[in-house]
Parts: structure tokens; sequence; C-alpha cells
């Protein structure tokens, strides 16, 4: 037997007959609870309904509710406005229209949608809706807004808008467009550039813009068609390339990813929308990421040197794809000391009981003396100089020589660079010098490869090579097992 007394909450009034009625019970009392019955066709949305709760005809469980109608009908009536536009009942609406019924039972309220309480009266007819966090946020903001709720929601975008451009302390820039010209004097140029730049690619080598300014000077290109003017080893031609290579990506010649910009990068950490997306992120990269340390089986740690931002990620690609292990330090000019405290680090970490430094910089007077001091960091932070070989692998006059690269004049800034060129020029005899993208991107890395095999256990590595196949192999049986693991009883099929 139904217990007509149990607790629901609030207190039963002692006598409902002495007048002392509620607004709402008032309300109760005025409205007319007729139930109408009007073709689902003829009833509208309102518009602030699409804002706050989106298109109904989006939701996935419309279909499952047009086959329970059919089953039973509508249960509860819709409540709509003297007009017709719907205040509660919108998912119903649009499942009997699919259903084929000719009408729906409603109750009429008494209310404008051009009133401005339509908005909160919508919101709350809507309580028990299951909605996501961005209705939920839009319903807020209604039941505590005055005014139309379009109107109202429109304000709040435009509000955001000017937060976010005047709200901090900084004057916001207004910025004017700009348009790059089309490329019609430099053809001759773009043509050259693109055609190194794919011969670059096509070596699996990734070039800066400065190695493309070398690879140039050999065919010498017409800059400027309207002058005859050609490409030189100057200033003026290396900005007109770097302008060529900035249209050419921006008109789609070229790819953005196709040159190395050094030293510009973005950071952003990565990050998820919700759980979901990072574990359909994670199995979908498991193992993809996995690399084996081919350098682990040596007895020394190796390390590559780089004096320059420039050709920072140039080594660090090709040290990631065939050393892996193995580590890259960009100096920066004069590396600090804890830059080479990190390179120490690493190198104890490692366990190995010696470390082999090869290091490459440009081939003027600051290049040998930025290579030297890193040494003498080493040994500053307790390093023994029979712990480590430091070797400068490039560049060098001798290495200039031979692929013939094209010398730069002598920098002399100041009493101090005067004397640092005078030595330069009494050690070596001449005042050219050379930048390290002046030979060939792919002879550089050649050198690389012929310094790492001289000085490391060329056995050892390829064994490493060979494991590195097999762990593939394990990696893809362990995917296998992950994914069947996830899968639903009685499912078949794999990935």
């Amino acid at each position: 037997m139904r217990n007509k007394n149990r607790k629901v909450g609030g207190k039963r009034p002692a006598n409902a007959e002495h007048g002392c009625l509620t607004e709402g019970e008032k309300l109760q009392r005025s409205r007319d609870y007729t139930v109408h019955f009007f073709s689902p066709w003829d009833l509208q949305t309102p518009h602030v309904n699409d804002l706050v709760y989106g298109d109904v005809a989006d939701d996935p469980g419309i279909d499952s509710l047009m086959e329970s109608l059919k089953r039973r009908g509508v249960m509860v009536p819709l409540i709509v406005n003297r007009d017709k536009v719907i205040m509660s009942g919108n998912r119903r609406r649009t499942a009997a229209c699919r259903a084929n019924f000719d009408e729906v039972p409603c109750f009429v309220c008494d209310v404008d949608e051009s009133d401005e309480d339509f908005g909160r009266m919508l919101v709350e007819c809507n309580a028990q809706r299951v909605k996501d966090v961005g209705s939920e946020l839009h319903e807020a903001g209604i039941i505590g807004a005055t005014g139309d709720p379009v109107m109202w929601l429109g304000a709040k975008r435009l509000n955001a808008e000017r937060h976010e451009r005047y709200g901090g302390v900084a004057d916001a820039i207004q910025v004017k467009g700009r348009t790059r010209k089309a490329i019609t004097r430099a053809r001759e140029l773009a043509d050259a550039a693109i055609e190194a730049v794919h011969a670059e690619l096509a070596r699996r080598i990734t070039p800066t813009v400065r190695q493309i300014h070398y690879l140039l000077l050999n065919a010498a290109p017409v800059k400027d068609t309207q002058t005859g003017e050609r490409y030189a080893n100057d200033v003026a031609s290396y900005k007109a390339l770097v302008s060529v290579m900035a249209r050419l990506r921006v008109n789609g010649e070229l790819r953005f990813d196709s040159v190395i910009d050094a030293g510009r990068e973005l950071f952003m950490p990565t990050v998820y929308g919700n759980a979901a997306d990072y574990i359909r992120s994670w199995l979908s990269d498991f193992g993809g990421t996995y690399r084996r340390n081919y350098m682990k089986s040596q007895g020394a740690f190796f390390a590559v040197v780089v004096e320059k931002e420039a050709m920072g990620d140039f080594f660090r690609r090709h040290v990631w794809d065939k050393y892996p292990g193995a580590a890259v330090t960009v100096c920066r000019g004069f590396a600090s000391l804890s830059l080479v405290y990190q390179l120490y680090a690493a190198y104890r970490s490692s366990g190995k009981d010696r470390m082999v430094l090869l290091a490459f910089s440009d081939c003027d007077p600051a290049g040998g003396g930025i290579v030297e001091d890193v040494g003498q960091k080493l040994l500053e932070l307790g390093m023994d100089e029979c712990d480590f070989t430091l070797a400068r692998c490039g560049l060098t006059h001798a290495q200039a020589q031979k692929f013939g690269a094209r010398p730069q004049p002598i920098k002399a800034k100041g009493k101090a660079g005067m004397t640092v060129a005078r030595k330069f020029e009494e050690r070596h005899g001449t005042r050219d010098v050379y930048e390290l993208e002046a030979i060939p991107p792919k002879e550089v890395l050649k050198i690389l490869d012929d310094e790492m095999l001289a000085r490391m256990d060329v056995q050892a590595y390829n064994a490493e090579v060979e494991a590195d196949a097999r762990d593939a192999d394990a990696i893809l049986d362990a995917r296998r097992r992950l994914y069947g693991a996830l899968k639903p009883c009685g499912v078949k099929g794999g990935a």
C-alpha cells in the first residue's frame, strides 16, 4: 500500500483555503490546463532555443524517442504559447514529425516570444533536460539576465570580443592588411630556389635558407629580370632570397615545412579537450614514438656541438634519425656554463667513462674560440682532459677549398675584434672566412657520419640497429594485445 505521508521535502500547509497561497500557486489556479491538439508541423522552435541548446535535429537521441512515441504516444503534453512557439517539447515535436504524427497534445501558455521573461520561462521549462556544459552556461546567463535573451547572448559575445581586445593593460594594435607582391621580376630566382629545395628534400635533407643561398651561388640565377642582375654573395641577394622564399610558401609553391627557420619555433604544450581525446591519441600513438638507443653499447657518450642556432635543427634531425642516443648541443655563440653543465649531466647519467664531442662552427676568428670554450668549461666542472675528446670537425679552410665555398669578408669590430682578426690571419695565412652553410648540406652530414664511424664501435652499433627491428615486432604484438583487452567481449575482429 502506498504511503501517502512519506517525506518529499517542504512542509504540508495547515489549511490552503485561508488565501495564504504562494505566487506559484496563484499562477497555477489562473492557468488553463486544457489539453489542445495541434499538428507538430505547425509548431515553431524559438530562435533562443537554438542559441542555448543547439539544433534539436542534431540530437542523437531523437530516433529512439521517435520509436517510443510510435509505441506509447506523447506521454507529457508540450508547452507552447498562443502563437504555437514551443517553450518545452522541441525534441518531442521533432520526433513526432519523424513518426508522421498528425497531432500532439499541448498546454497553451499566455506569454509572447517578445516578452522579457520568455527566455527565463523557456529555461525553467527545460530544467529536467540533459545538457552539455555550454548549454548550462548559457542557461545560467539567461536566468541572471534581463531583457531579450537573444540580444543578451549577442551582447555577451560582443563583450567577450571587446574584453579580448581591450581588456589588458597593453594597448591593442590595429593591424593593417599586407599583400605580398606576386613573383614576376624574381621568377628565375624563385624557380632556382624551388629546384634547390626539392633536390635537398630528395636526399631527405631539410635545408635552411642560408644553405639555399650558397647553393644558388653555383648557378647564379638572374635575381631581377628587369635589370638582368644576377644572384651574388652579398646582403642584397640574400634579402631577395628571403623575400622570395616567404612568397613561395605563402602562395603554395613550397610547403612551409620544406625549409628550416632556425630559432623561430612556436611553444605550445600538448593539451586535450577531454579524457577520451587523450585515450584515443595515446592508443593511436602507442609504439609510434619508440626509438631505441643505438648508442647505448658504445664505450663513450657522443655529442655534437654546434656553434649557431641556424644549424641546430639541421643537425638535430640527422642525429635523431641516424644516431638516437647521441646528444646535440647548440651553443648560440659562446655557450653558457649552465648549458655545458646540462651536457656534463647527460654524460654522467649515461654511465659512460668518457665523452666524444664533435664540434661544428664557422671558419672565422670566433669559431675556434667557441669550440675551445666548451672544453674549458668542462674542465671547470671537474672533468679531466683524458675524460673527453673535443674534435673540431668543420668548418676548416681545407674543407672550404675542397668544396669551392664562397668566402665572406672578415668581421672585426672595435680594438678587441681587430686583435682577434689579426691573430686569425696570422694563424691561417688568409683573411677569408667561411660560414658552415657555405658547403653543401649533404657534405656537412657526410663529414659528421665519417667522424662518427671513425670513433664508434660499428659492430655494436649495427647490433643495436638489428635489435630495433625485433623491438618493432614486440611493440606490434603488445599493441594487438592491448586492443584485444579493450575490445568488448563477444565482438569479433581485431586491430
